[in-house]
């Protein structure tokens, strides 16, 4: 048998390949055939029969798959490359590793702070948090959560391009998931293998139901360390995985509407930003050279600046900020908000006598009274569940207090609803 030392082989149950690292950090998948032939190229003699008449290279082959068989082979977000044995067992081949930009010895990056600054105004000490916590969590490999980061702006105002940079600072990879996060992929191997997950410019679905399912899929993603990894033809395998999610989206208000409702279980899960025109060159290559070149001075001056304790949050490292401007379009496209105008049409239109200030009653006999209107169709999308009309009314509760009251009776939830411009306590 040879006397140089074998190179480790693995064999990737989940496709067949054998993988060798023929590139230092990156393990490059094989054929039985090609390994032989690398064996050889590294001056092991591949023909060489054993005892049992068995070839050198046939037995490494063997070998490798009794021995060294992984579970998953493939890059995977937020690891170096090497083997794994990861909880429940699972053996894994990490086959590339994360590069993100690790801190120089300068901090001065003019041309981001200005670029920043422009783009994000007053709301920038969240979106250098955001950063901030993003990359220092890959680089200590402790995958702490992180938020959705929304960009909301006009047109060309650079939302884009700061997507772009947040890929670069995280290591130069990323995946667009809106197509999985909406049901229209089952797929996902892709995402799994990039740090930064953004989205932007989708055909979006903005009715109700489609909003609320694109929530739980925003909260999963931004709090769940674990995904469910299903590539074409290949066992899905649930494994850790480091991401970051953007939305850019422009301003209008039929825009905004991709933004899920900010209820109580989601509204911690998203910074919400209202990006400003900032100023670029127009020969985008050209953009792109002179922030890479700033790029490690701009992680030096992240890992020395001190995000501001108002700020700080126990989860996220950051807390949730929604710009209020945006917040009052995405607040008025809620479930609640729409009820309430219906409700408000409905039950005070066509009141002309002082004394009708209240409406009393249950949550079903409500939706009946609000499904004899012209309203129905809408009625009927929007509390298309059993229990929607109690959870708008108690969301409306929690806003209005005033407005809306609970009462019970004999174990029953039932409704005093007043009118507007009620003055009682």
């Amino acid at each position: 048998m040879s006397k140089v030392k074998l190179p480790e082989i693995f064999f990737a149950l989940n496709g067949g390949s054998y993988f060798m690292e023929l590139i230092p950090g990156k393990f490059v998948p094989l054929s039985s055939s090609d390994v032989k032939s690398h064996l050889q190229l590294q001056g092991h003699n591949t023909d060489l029969k054993n005892d049992e008449g068995l070839s050198h290279g046939n037995e490494i082959i063997a070998k490798a798959q009794i021995h060294k068989y992984v579970d998953y082979a493939g890059p995977l977000a937020g690891y170096e490359a090497g083997f794994y044995t990861m909880p429940g067992n699972k053996r894994v081949l990490v086959t590339d590793s994360v590069r993100p930009v690790k801190p120089g010895k300068s901090k001065k990056c003019p041309r981001i702070e200005t670029f920043l600054g422009e783009l994000f105004d007053n709301q920038g000490e969240y979106v250098l948090a955001w950063l901030k916590i993003a990359l220092e969590s890959l680089l200590r490999g402790n995958f702490m959560p992180g938020q959705l980061l929304v960009l909301a702006g006009p047109p060309g105002c650079g939302k884009t391009f700061f997507q772009w940079f947040v890929t670069q600072l995280l290591g130069g990879r990323s995946a667009k998931p809106y197509r999985y996060m909406t049901g229209q992929t089952q797929f996902n191997s892709d995402l799994a293998q990039a740090e930064h997950l953004p989205m932007g410019d989708v055909a979006a679905s903005y009715d109700i139901r489609s909003r609320k399912n694109f929530a739980s899929q925003i909260k999963e993603f931004c709090v769940e360390p674990e995904m469910s990894i299903h590539g074409k033809g290949k066992e899905a395998i649930t494994l850790q995985t480091f991401r970051r999610l953007t939305l850019s989206v422009n301003d209008e208000p039929e825009h905004l509407l991709i933004i899920p409702p900010l209820d109580n279980d989601i509204s911690d899960k998203i910074i919400l930003t209202k990006c400003n025109h900032a100023t670029l060159s127009e020969d985008r290559n050209e953009n792109q050279a002179e922030f890479l070149g700033e790029l490690p001075a701009f992680a030096a001056m992240l890992a020395d600046w001190k995000i501001p304790k108002a700020i700080k949050d126990s989860r996220f490292g950051v807390r949730a900020f929604h710009h209020p401007d945006l917040l009052d379009v995405v607040e008025g496209s809620a479930p609640e908000h729409q009820l309430l105008s219906i409700i408000d049409e409905v039950l005070w239109a066509n009141d002309t006598k002082e004394d009708v200030s209240f409406w009393k009653g249950s949550a079903e006999q409500l939706k009946v009274r609000l499904m004899n209107t012209p309203h129905a169709s809408t009625i009927s999308r929007l509390l298309y569940w059993p229990a929607a009309c109690g959870t708008y009314l108690a969301r409306l509760k929690q806003k209005m207090p005033k407005r809306f009251v609970a009462t019970k009776s004999k174990g029953k939830t039932g409704w005093v609803i007043w009118k507007e411009n009620n003055n009682a306590d």
